[in-house]
């Protein structure tokens, strides 16, 4: 029996001190948990703010709120915000970490911290209400760090001196700087483009309709063949512009800009209206462009590399690949016109067979099926000006016809080669000169794409001559 009653208090007192043990555990995750907490500078979730203010001394508060899901300026001007410019100021704030505390109670003196009056303030409300304040003080540590204050409470704090540029922050870093607004509330399909440029270089107009689910030119170098995905992808370029800065409110002085006339006027039409107009000036050298648009109030500035595609050329719609589309299965003839041969193949019974009276190597099908893809492939990596009175010499012809003998693809070019310069004037690339039946535009194709042109080794290698057939 007295056995039995050592081995209970021997169980009672175990127990005990595993619950102490759990106890204590619990007490010093509390005690550092809370410590952690105090270093925090964010004492609310960046996503439970729904205002928050920068406050300068004698200056102006920049105030901003949310709205449901977005972000709005409420002062010094009232319009819509950045939501991701919003987002990112909660966040970079919650990132920020007190140092040490270098004064507590009685010694935590505001004024000696330059917190008495401070240059900066930051306020930040909840959801439920609460609120926080954060305050910078005048006096920098010795290592530039910062002096900060959070509410009111007795404590002076060191924070990090990355709080200089969170706190630069500008007006213009919290507007919205998109030129395209709203796209949920606009049209979903855009059926007209209308592009006026002005420039000796450029085309005046392009007026693109869209015919289904393609693209069609109506108006400017219309022999050209529209790429539906270089309009759709032109189309991107505009509803992504993105303002660099902010220059003047409103639109009355759009001459000093350069927007009267502007060097480019882009019009999205729906339904038979225009619901966007983009206008903008030409990249200054070395500089951005002026824009507004019919979505925002103020002239803003473009960065050049943003600016510069909003202009076009005439080939920068074109669709490299249609002066060498055709159908290859329809292929059934083959005529090839080079200084190496010159000769028709022709496809029966599924073989292909030279035609003509001359002796030559026994024809390789798979070789001409594969010159006839690659052919098929080609595309334009220039296009220049409609043949005029005196066109390039051609002395090498590859025409593709059907079973019928309507031609397919007739391909032409010759010795003469167009050489490009880059900026600086210096050598960049050669163009071989072609020209096709689809287009009645001279072309540039790469000196490589000769290879795919070398049609001299259509032939089985080792054949002996034989008498082509009829």
């Amino acid at each position: 029996m007295r056995s039995f009653h050592w081995t209970l208090l021997f169980a009672l007192i175990i127990a005990a001190l595993v619950a102490f043990t759990v106890f204590d555990t619990k007490r010093t995750e509390k005690i550092e948990t809370k410590k952690e907490q105090d270093l925090n500078v964010l004492r609310i979730e960046p996503d439970l703010v729904t205002k928050f203010e920068i406050i300068p001394r004698g200056g102006q508060s920049l105030v901003v709120e949310k709205k449901g899901e977005d972000w709005f300026l409420l002062s010094p001007i009232q319009e819509p915000a950045d939501n991701q410019e919003a987002k990112n100021f909660l966040i970079s704030i919650k990132a920020e970490r007190t140092i040490e505390t270098v004064a507590e109670g009685s010694e935590a003196n505001p004024k000696t911290y330059g917190l008495d009056a401070p240059p900066y303030e930051v306020r930040l409300t909840a959801t439920d209400g609460r609120t926080q304040t954060f305050k910078i003080g005048s006096v920098k540590a010795y290592d530039g760090n910062i002096y900060a204050r959070i509410d009111d409470e007795n404590k002076i704090r060191l924070v990090s001196s990355s709080w200089d540029v969170i706190l630069a922050k500008k007006l213009g870093d919290f507007r919205n700087k998109n030129l395209y607004r709203d796209p949920e509330s606009k049209p979903s399909v855009v059926h007209r483009i209308e592009i006026t440029q002005a420039g000796p270089e450029l085309p005046k107009k392009f007026v693109f309709q869209r015919e289904k689910e393609e693209w069609k030119m109506l108006e400017g170098p219309t022999d050209l063949p529209v790429s539906s995905s270089k309009v759709d992808g032109y189309l991107s370029l505009i509803k992504a512009l993105r303002a660099q800065d902010f220059h003047a409110e409103d639109k009355s002085d759009l001459k000093k800009f350069h927007l009267s006339p502007p060097g480019v006027q882009v019009k999205l039409v729906a339904k038979g209206e225009t619901f966007f107009t983009l206008e903008m000036s030409n990249p200054q050298e070395r500089g951005d462009a002026y824009a507004t648009s019919t979505d925002i109030k103020p002239i803003v500035s473009i960065v050049k590399v943003a600016a510069e595609p909003i202009y076009r050329k005439a080939d920068s719609f074109f669709d490299k690949k249609i002066p060498f589309a055709f159908d290859v299965k329809e292929a059934a003839k083959l005529h090839i016109q080079t200084a190496a041969l010159n000769g028709t193949f022709e496809k029966k019974d599924g073989a292909w067979v030279m035609t003509g009276k001359s002796l030559q190597k026994e024809p390789d099908g798979a070789k001409i099926e594969s010159l006839i893809e690659r052919i098929g492939q080609l595309e334009a990596l220039r296009v220049f000006e409609a043949i005029g009175k005196a066109p390039p010499k051609f002395t090498s012809t590859i025409t593709i016809s059907r079973a019928d003998g309507t031609t397919l693809l007739s391909l032409s070019w010759g010795p003469e080669r167009i050489e490009s310069r880059n900026s600086d004037q210096k050598p960049e690339a050669k163009y071989i000169v072609t020209r096709t039946n689809k287009i009645e535009r001279v072309l540039g194709l790469s000196e490589k794409s000769l290879q795919t042109l070398d049609a001299a080794n259509v032939f089985k290698e080792g054949s002996a001559d034989v008498r082509s057939k009829d």
